[in-house]
């Protein structure tokens, strides 16, 4: 089970186990619905393309200022849940290493896909995001 948790059931979360006991890990709110998005998104390890992230989370910025914001975002994330999480690609996308974050709405559903109902609603805390809202993004990114 990886040390990194991002709870996303009730009020969003980025944890880290220490021994026997979790503590949140401080993470701007933009970077952090980056990471959402990625963990959600990207489920499987899956890339999303930079031009994507870019028109979700800066939509008003020309492409050289949402590039560097986005950058800017990338070296936040890496600082906080470590470089082996969001490595580097040479191709134009972000993905999370598979298994490097565990995510609570990921193993709901492949607990769902399992049928496993009860290990599913053993994580289910409350609706998915709830509450949630980073300003800034497109209305498309707030809706999704």
């Amino acid at each position: 089970m990886p040390a990194i948790r991002l709870c996303l059931f009730g009020p969003v979360q980025l944890l880290v186990r220490d021994g026997a006991t979790e503590r949140p890990l401080p993470v701007q709110p933009k970077p952090l619905a980056l990471l959402v998005h990625l963990a959600l998104d990207g489920a499987g390890g899956g890339p999303v393309r930079r031009d994507v992230l870019l028109a979700g989370f800066w939509p008003d910025l020309d492409d050289a200022r949402a590039r560097a914001a986005l950058r800017q975002a990338l070296f936040h994330l890496r600082r906080v849940v470590g470089t082996s999480a969001l490595p580097v690609r040479p191709d134009d996308s972000v993905a999370l290493a598979p298994g490097s974050i565990g995510c609570d709405a990921i193993a709901f559903d492949m607990a769902i896909a399992r049928d496993a109902p009860a290990e599913a609603l053993a994580l289910y805390r409350a609706p998915l995001l709830d509450g949630y809202h980073v300003d800034g993004v497109s209305p498309e990114l707030d809706q999704w």
